[in-house]
């Protein structure tokens, strides 16, 4: 019988221990010193909370060593302890004891990489990265920003470059990761003008390097980019409006034509499959727009906003025009009122200037409509075979 109640005494603390193990590891440590989880949450609390002298607590982990001596995370915390003391050396050693012992272990890992980049070691800092993001990818969001300590050299980069087009599962990561800074868009815009077209997602990691480029300020860069990857068909389509005779689809880059607003309008960009052409068929209803548009790269200066229609017994009861709008700060500079009812080949002409503080310029196809009053239904057809902007005084 007394054996029966130490017994059950042992697993009541056994079960207590581990339920502690977490929110109160030292009084699970306590409650079962045979708990190596209670014990390494214990000693990492304590030596976070930095309330114990490192000797002490080099103690008790030599003590955890040699009471789990296959636990990798106890070598990993002699080698935090001896960080901390400054000697880098013997931490290193220690680390790569728990890496000896499991490859994966995530604090040793972490160590090693940052130790590594310390020294100049980027090839072994790189392969480090590597495994923690494949083994510990939910920990993703901490590890994945130090690929901005990787592309802050040259031989990282590099380094970093060659990891990346070997598509690890972890690149779409730290491809978000990397677009969140200017230095980090600026090493995917290497990346994609290095490898144009050959990488699966090689137009949506350009479409969001160039609205990142713009999103951080870099407006130059983002116009730049967007000119520097355009195919030699799409060369012949460049200008102050990219591909002004709407003979393609948009392909949600900025500084190309967004997609069509189909909500209130029947729209078809290009055309037809035959023809060139922006087509906009009203339905007789309240129509707001806003789309298509796209950015605009114009320096300071005067010009005139020209746009080519077609149209089919247009009503438009509050107006259709092409609008162009300063980004920052925001303000409308140029506005095209377009005509009702039935003509054919019609120009429609419009002068605007773009004032000196005038970052970036969206030209979108607008109507006046602000409510959903039944009184002002859109109804007919348009169709644009032309939207361009010339410097004053130039040609089309």
């Amino acid at each position: 019988m007394p054996i029966f109640i130490a017994f059950t005494c042992c697993l009541i603390l056994n079960a207590a221990s581990q339920l502690l193990e977490d929110s109160d590891p030292s009084l699970a440590a306590t409650l079962n010193p045979l708990n190596t989880d209670a014990r390494i949450n214990a000693l990492v609390a304590e030596l976070n909370a930095g309330t114990s002298s490192l000797d002490q607590l080099a103690a008790e982990a030599a003590a955890l060593v040699s009471l789990s001596s296959a636990d990798a995370r106890g070598y990993s915390i002699v080698g935090a302890i001896e960080e901390r003391r400054g000697d880098v050396s013997r931490a290193t050693a220690s680390y790569a004891a728990a890496l000896d012992h499991s490859r994966t272990e995530r604090f040793a890992l972490t160590r090693m990489l940052s130790l590594s980049l310390a020294s100049g070691d980027v090839a072994v800092a790189t392969r480090y990265f590597d495994l923690l993001l494949r083994r510990w990818g939910a920990f993703s969001a901490d590890i994945a920003p130090l690929a901005n300590d990787l592309v802050a050299r040259p031989d990282g980069a590099l380094a970093l470059s060659e990891a990346l087009e070997k598509y690890p599962v972890w690149r779409g990561r730290v491809v978000d990761e990397l677009m969140k800074s200017v230095s980090g868009v600026r090493f995917m815009a290497d990346l994609l003008l290095a490898a144009p077209q050959r990488e699966n997602n090689w137009r949506n990691n350009l479409a969001t390097a160039i609205y990142r480029f713009i999103a951080l300020g870099a407006d130059a860069e983002a116009y730049s980019l967007f000119q520097a990857t355009l195919s030699p068909d799409e060369a012949g389509l460049a200008g102050y409006v990219f591909d002004p005779g709407f003979s393609r689809p948009g392909s949600g880059r900025s500084f190309d034509w967004s997609q069509v607003d189909g909500a209130t309008v029947d729209a078809s960009l290009p055309a037809t499959a035959q023809g060139p052409g922006l087509r906009i068929r009203f339905l007789d209803s309240p129509a707001r727009l806003g789309r298509p548009n796209q950015m605009l790269y114009l320096p300071p200066g005067n010009y005139s906003l020209s746009a080519t229609a077609n149209g089919t017994a247009l009503a438009a009861p509050r107006g259709l025009f092409w609008q162009v709008r300063c980004i920052s700060p925001d303000s409308v500079i140029g506005r095209v009122d377009l005509g009702e009812g039935t003509y054919d080949g019609k120009t429609f002409t419009a002068a605007f200037t773009v004032p000196e503080n005038c970052r970036l310029q969206k030209l979108s196809l607008e109507t006046g409509v602000t409510t959903s009053s039944w009184r002002d239904r859109y109804s007919g057809e348009i169709l644009f075979t032309d939207v361009h902007v010339a410097r004053a005084g130039a040609g089309a």
